[in-house]
């Protein structure tokens, strides 16, 4: 136990300690004014380091006087004492350090209250300063940087999805001696006449053929790889039947009603000369070619999108077959006359029994695209009248992996598909301490604190455990773990555990990480020199890492550190627990801002 003698004379050590700082101070400025000291020393002194006098074989008493004072013997004092000397310490100290007006108080990184010279100060914000304004520049550039990139990765994205939707189609520029003749693709009537670029036409094999009243058709056979574009050159030939019949209505004479015969002597009779055309001229169009043409009721040979000359005119009606499809209009009557134009007629097969594609999406709803264009959301059914391959893709969802495209074929033997977009939810779990210090949770059900024996294992405990401490440098709150109890043999260790759930559709062939966002440091425990940080990891009650000294440091300055480790063979459906706790081997304290699954 201190007596009041004891306590005077460790006031009066401490006192006269700063005053010996001060005078050796005040004589490096003056030495520094001068101009009596080498630039090394120059720069201690900036510093505030002492700068070193020569050595001498004896020091003088009032060297030894002015000596540091020696720490009592440990072997003397109980832990109060030593609570006691260090308070004296404290408030002589401050009582010293408030009766000079050039001294300042300020706080360090381990949040622990310290004196120095305003000089010193004010050089120490501004050093402080200038590292922020660099780091402000150095965001500044990066922020530009990346809004570059980004621009050029959103160009380059544009160009290859335009690419990408254009490049399976081919287009036909298709010209002719005829200008104005009717253009037909694998004998489709188009919407272009020659000479016209025929375009949105898919690749492969196709038949191109060229019609105009008064020639005769002509086709040409094609074959087009994806994003072709050809050249087509298509002559048509006067038809010659048509051609005479023209000539000869022409140059026909037409009696009268009452006609007079013309004798001549010598000779017989001449009757007038009347041409007509001996032929009509139908053609049926339809968007299923291979229907079956019926002319009063009775199946013909004729084939569709074809002119058929060899009806006899008068009246007829006509009607479209095929198995499994309606036709609208159910029928047409016509009336052919010969040597009347050419009568056009357009029918619709409609599939009695459509084909169905059921699409929708599990467990959210998403947008529903089929080739690209949204048909709804969250689930719908299209009818086709026709079969063929189909694209199916979907929209993003918030908090969720967008299903990948599918292509369907739809076809007589496969007339209904169901398929479903199964939408997985994007794992990011993270537990972290925010702007005051409180436990900052994402899909986290709790975090616990408190302290670990190998022996016994991790007691969950609100008083013992690591403290929350605030890093000013960095103004974030974290965990400060190390040991849990200062006199005790072992000691213990700090933990953090947080524990989460995982969904029942999680995909265990996805990697997740586990990241620590902290900071080793050099602030080392009590009675020890040892400058080592480690820290273990253990995750359901296995062993993730045993020994691991975080890269990151506090007392370098350094970015908040972020340590990853994959950890999906760890995992399991359901709950799950990740502890974070210093080791035996931990001698400095490790600073916890975050733990986050990804």
């Amino acid at each position: 136990m201190l007596n009041e003698k004891e306590k005077n004379e460790l006031r009066a050590k401490i006192k006269q300690q700063l005053e010996d700082k001060e005078k050796e101070r005040l004589a490096q400025k003056e030495k520094l004014e001068r101009g009596e000291i080498t630039r090394r020393e120059k720069k201690k002194a900036s510093l505030g380091k002492p700068i070193e006098e020569p050595a001498s074989a004896e020091k003088s008493d009032e060297a030894v006087q002015s000596a540091p004072a020696q720490a009592p013997s440990p072997g003397r004092y109980t832990s109060t004492d030593w609570a006691e000397i260090e308070r004296i310490k404290n408030e002589a100290e401050e009582e010293w350090y408030n009766a000079h007006s050039d001294y300042v108080q300020y706080t360090d990184h381990y949040g622990k209250r310290k004196w120095t010279h305003k000089t010193l100060y004010m050089q120490k914000q501004e050093k402080e300063r200038a590292r922020h304004r660099a780091r402000l520049a150095k965001r500044k550039t990066l922020v530009r940087s990346l809004i570059l990139v980004g621009s050029i990765i959103v160009l380059t994205m544009v160009v290859a999805i335009t690419y990408l939707f254009t490049r399976d189609y081919c287009a036909i520029q298709v010209n002719s001696n005829i200008k104005g003749a009717t253009i037909f693709v694998d004998n489709m009537r188009t919407n272009f006449d020659t000479d016209a670029l025929v375009t949105n036409i898919s690749a492969g094999k196709h038949t191109i053929s060229v019609y105009k009243p008064g020639y005769n058709k002509a086709l040409r056979m094609v074959e087009l790889e994806k994003g072709d574009t050809l050249l087509l050159e298509i002559n048509l030939e006067i038809d010659p039947q048509a051609a005479m019949i023209a000539e000869a209505e022409s140059t026909a004479v037409h009696p009268p009603e009452e006609v007079q015969p013309i004798y001549t002597p010598g000779s017989a009779p001449k009757a007038p000369i009347v041409v007509t055309r001996e032929k009509t001229s139908l053609h049926i169009s339809s968007n299923i070619t291979d229907a079956i043409i019926k002319i009063d009721g009775n199946p013909t040979p004729y084939e569709l999108n074809q002119i058929i000359d060899e009806l006899s005119a008068g009246s007829h009606i006509i009607e479209l077959e095929k198995a499994g499809y309606r036709s609208d209009p159910m029928y047409a009557q016509v009336n052919l006359q010969k040597g009347a134009p050419t009568q056009y007629l357009a029918f619709e097969l409609i599939r009695e029994n459509p084909l169905i594609i059921t699409i929708r999406t599990e467990p959210v709803d998403g947008d529903i695209f089929i080739g690209g264009i949204i048909m709804g959301h969250g689930e719908t059914v299209k009818e086709h009248q026709l079969p063929g391959r189909f694209t199916i893709s979907f929209g993003k969802v918030r908090g969720y992996r967008t299903p990948e495209p599918v292509e369907v074929q739809l076809s007589e033997r496969n007339p209904s598909i169901t398929k479903v977009g199964l939408y997985l939810p994007i794992i990011e779990i993270s537990a972290s301490l925010g702007q005051n210090g409180q436990i900052v949770k994402k899909k986290v059900r709790e975090v616990r604190t408190g302290y670990f024996y190998s022996n016994t294992g991790p007691v969950p405990s609100e008083d013992f455990g690591p403290e929350v401490k605030k890093l000013p440098l960095y103004n974030i709150y974290t965990y400060e773990m190390g040991y849990a109890f200062a006199r005790r043999n072992p000691p213990g260790s700090d933990f953090v555990e947080v524990i989460f759930d995982l969904p029942q559709n999680f995909e265990k062939n996805k990697i997740l990480y586990l990241s620590l966002r902290g900071l080793a440091s050099d602030n080392n425990y009590l009675f020890n020199l040892t400058k080592v940080t480690d820290i273990a990891v253990e995750i359901n009650g296995r062993t993730l890492i045993s020994h691991y000294p975080p890269i990151n440091n506090l007392d370098r300055e350094e970015p908040l550190g972020r340590d990853s480790w994959p950890i999906s063979d760890f995992l399991k459906i359901g709950e799950n627990r990740i502890m974070v706790r210093a080791t035996e081997d931990n001698k400095c304290y490790y600073y916890l801002y975050s733990i986050e699954i990804n």
